[in-house]
């Protein structure tokens, strides 16, 4: 398969179908490897933002930093 490059600023990209990322899971990124003027491209593993939340609100929770910090009542003031 060929792709294009095209300019972006003063750089350069390449553009990878969209068929060829949603088989690779819709990477965030490509790790770059350069050798013998080989180009390879191996996709980033995609991290889930929320990963291990509930481990740290349970800690949060147990260490007594989940209290508000600021009242929760505050707003009403702007309402009268």
């Amino acid at each position: 398969m060929q792709c294009n490059v095209i300019a972006i600023g003063t750089s350069k990209g390449a553009l990878i179908p969209s068929h060829i990322l949603k088989e690779l899971g819709n990477p965030n990124g490509f790790e770059i490897v350069l050798s013998k003027k080989t180009l390879t491209l191996t996709p980033q593993k995609t991290k889930n933002p929320r990963e291990n939340w509930d481990k740290q609100f349970a800690q949060m929770a147990k260490n007594g930093d989940d209290k508000l910090l600021l009242d929760d009542n505050l707003d009403l003031d702007f309402i009268k």
